[in-house]
């Protein structure tokens, strides 16, 4: 099989487009001004709200259904989300309908929820049954899953974080004497599955993010939807990846 001209992007609404005007996502998010650079096609499948679960379902199923028709991406791109966030079922409750299967949401977006036994559910769940060792376990093992589905393809991967509390909270949960060596072992042996592995991990080791990036260039938020990147944050964003596809020789693998 050869390898066909398009990038496929996956995330939340970081890689989505969300900050930038809605009838513009498609034209000015990271993914498309990246691929247009390079004379690529835009594949995005990243959906706003986004849980990490969902992005690897997606992931998996757009790579080996394509793979099966002999469509290879020239590179595969993941911008993983908030650790924490789950997703159930309860149409009321979508707000992106157009992108949503189910339900994402993370403790802080609890609120927004309008039925108050599905909001108390939540709370108790986020209060007593969600833990940080659960969502680093869960996170890594979805990375190095759509690790292992690139590598069975021949695609290059890039997997990238929205946001730095993904590497806090693996450094908190392995520094914590409460954590089980089990878990801990696990989560080791995750990461040294990534780091073996022949995809370009960025954000575990290094503390880097999307956010960060913006935060340390002083490049201002969108002023359409707050803690999301402006049109020219994605235009940034967008040089940064593509000098760091050219840098590391992403292609080459």
């Amino acid at each position: 099989m050869k390898m066909n001209d398009f990038i496929f992007f996956s995330g939340c609404s970081y890689t989505a487009g969300v900050g930038i005007e809605l009838e513009e996502w498609s034209q000015k998010r990271y993914s498309r001004l990246v691929c247009n650079k390079l004379g690529l096609v835009d594949i995005n499948d990243a959906w706003p709200g986004s849980c990490n679960l969902r992005i690897m379902r997606q992931t998996v199923n757009h790579l080996l259904t394509h793979y099966n028709k002999g469509e290879i991406p020239k590179c595969v791109v993941i911008m993983w989300s908030d650790a924490a966030r789950v997703e159930y079922f309860r149409p009321q409750e979508i707000e992106y309908k157009e992108y949503q299967d189910l339900v994402q949401v993370t403790p802080q977006g609890i609120g927004m929820t309008r039925s108050y036994f599905h909001r108390d559910a939540l709370e108790n769940y986020f209060a007593f049954l969600s833990s940080d060792t659960k969502a680093v376990i869960h996170s890594l093992s979805y990375m190095v899953n759509v690790q292992a589905i690139c590598q069975l393809i021949g695609s290059p991967l890039i997997q990238l974080q929205y946001k730095s509390n993904f590497k806090r909270k693996i450094d908190r949960v392995l520094a914590d004497k409460l954590t089980p060596d089990n878990c801990k072992t696990t989560i080791t042996r995750s990461l040294d599955l990534l780091e073996a592995g022949p995809s370009h991990i960025v954000g575990l080791k290094d503390d880097f993010s999307f956010a960060k990036f913006l935060k340390d260039n002083n490049i201002p938020g969108s002023t359409l939807s707050l803690g999301h990147p402006s049109e020219v944050g994605h235009a940034e964003f967008a040089n940064w990846l593509l000098n760091y596809i050219e840098s590391n020789n992403v292609f080459t693998i």
